[in-house]
C-alpha cells in the first residue's frame, strides 16, 4: 500500500515560490529564478503567470 504524500502537491509551487522569495532576501539567487516560476504558468499569491 502506498503512503500518503507528506504535503499536498498543489502547495508545492506555492512553498517552492517561498522558498525563491526567502534566497532572493538573503542574497542566495537572482531575481531570474523569481521571474522563471511567474512564467512557468503557476499561481502564486493569487497571480497567475504567463501559461509555460
Amino acid at each position: 500500500m502506498p503512503s500518503p504524500p507528506l504535503v499536498n502537491e498543489g502547495k508545492i509551487p506555492l512553498i517552492k515560490m517561498k522558498i525563491a522569495r526567502q534566497l532572493h532576501v538573503i542574497g542566495f539567487c537572482n531575481i531570474a529564478t523569481i521571474i522563471q516560476f511567474l512564467l512557468s504558468g503557476q499561481k502564486i499569491d493569487g497571480h497567475t503567470g504567463l501559461p509555460a
